[in-house]
């Protein structure tokens, strides 16, 4: 993601995370918190810390990819956090990830860049 302005840090107006995660149903993990961390982070941490979606809001559902034969079923949580405005202080990735207990997983990442501001962008004087 390449973001606009002259120096760093950084602010965004919105930004949003949709976040999905599938699993076999029959071992389905139990995840207790879920952790954003903004480029320069560790996961000891993170800019943001969320508790999982509640168990209620798990669903048992058909996996949406084509490559799965067998059709076992999974359960999967889908859920979206949204920041306004959103600081970023450096270049780098902005993190997501889960707690299992004392375990990590990484659900994904996003590159953010900083690009000068175009002339054409610019407010006048």
């Amino acid at each position: 993601m390449i973001v606009f302005g002259d120096s760093w840090p950084v602010t965004i107006q919105k930004l949003t995370l949709i976040i999905a995660y599938y699993e076999n149903e029959d071992t389905f993990l139990s995840l207790s918190e879920i952790l954003i961390c903004l480029p320069g982070e560790s996961e000891d941490k993170p800019s943001f810390r969320f508790p999982p979606p509640s168990k209620e809001a798990l669903t048992a559902i058909t996996p949406p990819s084509p490559s799965d034969d067998d059709g076992d079923m999974m359960k999967g949580l889908m859920t979206s956090f949204g920041f306004s405005p959103l600081t970023i202080k450096q270049e780098g990735r902005l993190k997501v990830i889960a707690r299992i207990g004392n375990d990590s997983l990484k659900l994904g990442s996003l590159y953010i860049r900083r690009a000068p501001v175009p002339d054409e962008m610019k407010l006048p004087a």
